[in-house]
């Protein structure tokens, strides 16, 4: 045998030396000698340099093919350099020392967020797994999948996988890319049989919350609520509902979900506001006459609105006001209620109010005209009115006339005039402002919602007007901003 044909020989032995897996444990002596170049070989890896960790490893294994612990190594180093086949052979050819268990999987885990394999490798790598190898397979594709392809993508390749005891993290999992495509109605098809069985973890049922809650669910919300994983977090939901009936136009719903509220809750002064508005959109006479007086607003501006809707309550209500607070709106009401003859004699139609307003200027006469012809439906004459006598005034308007301006812009008939209503928001009080910032809110002007709030927003309103901007976008944002407008 020549000198060469017998070098060939002997490297092929040693190549088939290095790459065999014997189980024979290593003496002490092998570990000795083995340590300086593992070692070295650890701190090559910490630096990614892959290539010299090869070169150690096999070096190691050269003189001590039993080192499972520098085959393990080796197999991570191949496929760090993307040799994922011959990583793979190496790692098949470990024992079964329970120190090297997951190298397999580490591998196709690196191999996965690396180069992803094609969608029928992982599903044979999968046929082949159990328990948590299995799920982190899975897991680590779909993330991949998700990044170069899309959440709808991962979704699409979750949805078709076969359930084995992963089934309820593989559930979880689908809900929270359906979520990310704001796809409710797959988020509540995963989730719900897991509310069913009482297996929802808290994140996971706010999540199966959230869903009802956009899709305006009354009937779901209310069945996940006795599931609920605290009482903080079923009060939570009642309010996210409740202003997302809101910011629907579902007055009456949102009322219903704010006095299903615990009684502490109710009592809060926010959400004793929030149902003082939605009982004056729903014409509650009793309750808006009841919530005002809790609320401290203005006695007059009580009567003046009670005045078009219960008469008794209106006259009942103006006898618990000052006349000496405004005197000419005290008489004007007290006209209104009584019939009381008005020294001069008083204008009886909205154009003779008109006429004396445009002839003297008396915003008192404004006052009256304009609440007539919104009270007749003419609603763009008066919204012309309040409008012209804002410009001529630049914005020194009574406050009762700037809350009517203010409202007709946050009616969700009303147009939307975002200059304007950006123009209004400091002037009115902070409910009309919050009015105003809802609507803007729901029409998608979050930049202008977020130019008109300070830095550090101090109201309500401002508050749930940035939740309803982060929706749906950023459920977590949007829980904070809700929170912070309940206190």
């Amino acid at each position: 045998m020549t000198p060469r044909l017998s070098l060939t020989l002997a490297s092929l032995l040693l190549c088939s030396s290095t790459l065999a897996a014997p189980t024979k444990p290593m003496t002490d002596f092998q570990r000795f000698t083995s340590y300086p170049f593992m070692e070295r070989g650890y701190r090559e890896a910490q630096k990614d340099n892959w290539a010299e960790v090869e070169r150690l490893t096999r070096h190691v294994l050269g003189r001590v093919p039993n080192n499972n612990e520098a085959r393990a190594l080796l197999a991570e180093a191949l496929a760090h350099q993307r040799r994922y086949k011959e990583a793979e052979a190496i790692a098949e050819d470990l024992d079964d020392n329970p120190e090297h268990a997951d190298a397999l999987l580490e591998l196709r885990l690196t191999w996965i967020e690396q180069d992803p394999p094609a969608q029928s490798q992982v599903e044979a790598w999968l046929a082949d797994s159990q328990g948590q190898q299995r799920v982190r397979l899975w897991q680590a594709y779909s993330v991949s999948l998700a990044k170069f392809g899309g959440a709808a993508k991962a979704l699409e390749w979750l949805n078709q996988l076969p359930v084995r005891d992963d089934g309820m993290v593989l559930r979880m999992t689908r809900a929270n890319f359906a979520e990310q495509l704001r796809n409710w109605g797959e988020t509540i098809d995963q989730l719900q049989p897991l509310a069913e069985k009482g297996e929802l973890p808290p994140q996971d049922w706010q999540r199966l919350a959230n869903a009802y809650i956009q899709q305006v669910d009354e009937k779901g919300l209310n069945k996940l609520l006795a599931s609920a994983p605290s009482q903080e977090a079923a009060t939570h939901a009642r309010l996210a509902m409740a202003n997302r009936a809101i910011a629907m136009g579902h007055n009456q719903q949102a009322e219903r979900w704010l006095q299903s509220l615990p009684t502490d809750q109710l009592q809060h002064p926010e959400q004793r506001r929030q149902l003082w508005e939605l009982a004056r959109e729903g014409d509650d006479a009793a309750l808006v006459r009841q919530l005002s007086n809790e609320l401290q607003r203005p006695c007059l501006e009580t009567v003046d609105w009670l005045s078009h809707k219960d008469l008794k309550l209106a006259r009942e209500q103006l006898g618990q006001c000052e006349a000496r607070d405004n005197p000419r709106s005290y008489a004007i009401l007290k006209q209104r209620l009584y019939g009381d003859p008005a020294q001069p004699p008083q204008p009886r139609t909205a154009a003779q109010w008109e006429q004396r307003y445009r002839q003297t200027g008396d915003l008192a006469a404004l006052e009256q005209a304009t609440f007539m012809l919104l009270e007749r439906g003419q609603t763009e004459h008066g919204r012309q009115l309040l409008e012209n006598a804002y410009d001529r005034r630049q914005g020194r308007l009574t406050p009762s006339l700037l809350q009517r301006l203010g409202n007709l812009y946050a009616r969700n008939d009303g147009p939307l005039d975002t200059p304007r209503m950006l123009a209004l928001v400091p002037r009115v009080d902070a409910a009309t402002r919050g009015q105003l910032l809802a609507r803007l809110a729901e029409a998608g002007q979050c930049n202008a919602v977020r130019k008109a709030i300070p830095a550090n927003p101090s109201e309500a309103g401002q508050y749930r007007a940035l939740g309803r901007c982060a929706m749906p976008d950023r459920p977590g944002e949007a829980v904070v901003y809700y929170q912070a407008a309940e206190r």
